[in-house]
């Protein structure tokens, strides 16, 4: 996986140990070639332990994947809810719009509307 450190993988494969062991030395927001922090790798596939360790050790919830995505709009995109609650409840922007112009409230009540 190019551009891939330890801690991204830890974030992928929701190993929340090894990711706290890594956090101590790593920096949190370091992208990788498409841009995602490992943030957002635990945003995407819903590994909220993972999350909760990255924001303790000062994850940005508002770092931008090349696409304009933040945590918030790939938790909600993916309909993990646990995680959409922790990242709103440390400061994550429900009106960062992406290159799309989509925000994460956008993207959330998207499909209320749309079966109405």
């Amino acid at each position: 996986m190019p551009g891939f450190t330890g801690l991204y993988l830890a974030a992928y494969f929701d190993l929340e140990d090894v990711a706290q062991l890594l956090l101590v030395s790593n920096h949190t927001d370091r992208k990788d070639n498409n841009g995602w922090t490992p943030l957002s790798w635990a945003a995407e596939w819903g590994h909220k332990a993972v999350a909760m360790q990255l924001l303790i050790y000062g994850a940005d919830t508002g770092e931008r994947s090349s696409s304009g995505m933040t945590p918030l709009g790939l938790a909600v995109e993916f309909g993990h809810v646990g995680l959409i609650e922790l990242l709103l409840n440390n400061g994550a922007d429900i009106e960062a719009k992406d290159q799309r112009g989509l925000t994460p409230l956008g993207l959330a009540i998207g499909p209320v509307i749309l079966k109405q």
